[in-house]
């Protein structure tokens, strides 16, 4: 066999292995339970005038607390998207977002978000029916985020895709 045509071969199988971006998995923890759960049994206490210390959602309330109390954390992001997303060159850049709320007591998603870069930030837009736009804003160089001034920390992780059949 010719050997320019083996390596070319070669080089037309391996370059998308070469090329392929990197997905990701970033997750942005917030540890700010006490103010948290401080809310959350204001807002009891009102509905429980309201409806009663038996109600479904007093009870909703106690288990979000009870969530918190055990994982040490209040909201938690999920983030998974494509490194070549990052580029200015990509068009309408997308991401898979998922929210856990009270410490996983609640989830939220996943949903398609978009994703803005800056050299210096990420921010991942979503929108909300009731509540509008909300975006997490991460440093790049720290990895430290917020979302409507609460401060999340996130790491960043590979993503093993290869069991994935399509």
């Amino acid at each position: 066999m010719n050997p320019t045509k083996t390596l070319l071969t070669l080089l037309i199988c391996l370059l998308p292995l070469l090329v392929s971006a990197e997905p990701k998995i970033l997750t942005c923890t917030n540890y700010d339970v006490e103010d948290r759960i401080e809310w959350i049994r204001k807002q009891a206490a009102e509905d429980a005038q309201e409806y009663g210390e038996d109600h479904k959602l007093i009870r909703m309330y106690r288990r979000a607390i009870d969530f918190m109390l055990e994982t040490g954390w209040s909201f938690r992001t999920e983030v998974i998207f494509d490194t070549d997303d990052l580029k200015k060159e990509a068009s309408n850049p997308k991401a898979e977002m998922t929210q856990y709320i009270n410490g996983g007591a609640t989830t939220d998603g996943p949903v398609s978000v978009s994703i803005e870069t800056t050299p210096t930030t990420i921010s991942f837009l979503r929108w909300k029916k009731y509540l509008g736009n909300e975006t997490l804003v991460v440093n790049r160089k720290n990895l430290v985020a917020s979302v409507a001034g609460s401060r999340y920390e996130c790491i960043l992780k590979d993503i093993d895709t290869s069991a994935n059949k399509l």
